[in-house]
C-alpha cells in the first residue's frame, strides 16, 4: 500500500502503536486477572506504549519486516493470488517473527525475575501473546491502519492510481 519511504514510514508507525496500544492492554488484562477501564489511561504512561512503539517498530522496519514479506511472497504472489490472501499471509508471516520478538522484550522489561526463570517466563508470554497478536493483527490492527492511512494519504494515493493507469495505457 505505502508508495514512497515517507509513507512506509508513517504505515510502520501508525502499525507499531496500533500493536503496541492493543497488545499492552491485553497483558495488562492478564496480569490483573482481568480488564477494566483504569488500564486504558494506564497503559498510555511515558513508559509503556510509547516504549514499545520504538521497540516495535525498529524490530519490525529493520529485521522481522523485511524477512515476513519475503517469507510471504514464497507462499503467495501479489499479481496472481487474491489481494485479501496476500495481505493475511504478509500478516501472519508478521506476527510470526514478531511476537516471539516482542515476548521476549516484554519479558524483560516487565517481568525479568533474574536468569533461573527467564526461560519459563518468556515461553509462557509467547504462547498466551501469539493468539492475540495474531488476531488483532489480522482483524483490528490491519484493517484500521490500512483504513487511517488510506484516509491519511488519499490524494496522493489517487494521484499515483491515475500515473499508473496512464503508464499501463502507453
Amino acid at each position: 500500500m505505502p508508495k514512497t519511504k515517507f509513507q512506509e514510514i508513517i504505515f510502520a508507525l501508525l502499525m507499531s502503536l496500533t500493536m503496541a496500544f492493543g497488545m499492552e492492554h491485553y497483558n495488562l488484562g492478564i496480569g490483573h486477572g482481568g480488564f477494566d477501564m483504569w488500564m486504558f489511561k494506564a497503559a498510555w504512561n511515558w513508559k509503556d506504549i510509547p516504549l514499545m512503539t520504538a521497540i516495535v517498530f525498529i524490530m519490525e522496519h529493520f529485521i522481522a519486516g523485511p524477512i515476513a514479506r519475503k517469507r510471504a511472497f514464497k507462499l503467495v504472489t501479489p499479481s496472481k493470488d487474491n489481494p485479501l490472501l496476500v495481505t493475511v499471509t504478509i500478516a501472519g508471516c508478521t506476527v510470526f517473527l514478531m511476537c516471539p520478538i516482542m515476548s521476549f522484550w516484554a519479558t524483560l522489561i516487565f517481568k525479568y525475575n533474574g536468569l533461573k526463570t527467564l526461560l519459563a517466563v518468556y515461553l509462557q508470554t509467547l504462547v498466551c501473546n501469539f493468539p492475540m497478536a495474531l488476531l488483532w493483527q489480522v482483524f483490528f490492527a490491519g484493517p484500521f491502519v490500512r483504513w487511517l492511512f488510506r484516509t491519511i494519504f488519499k490524494k496522493q494515493l489517487a494521484e499515483n492510481c491515475k500515473s499508473c493507469e496512464q503508464e499501463a495505457a502507453v
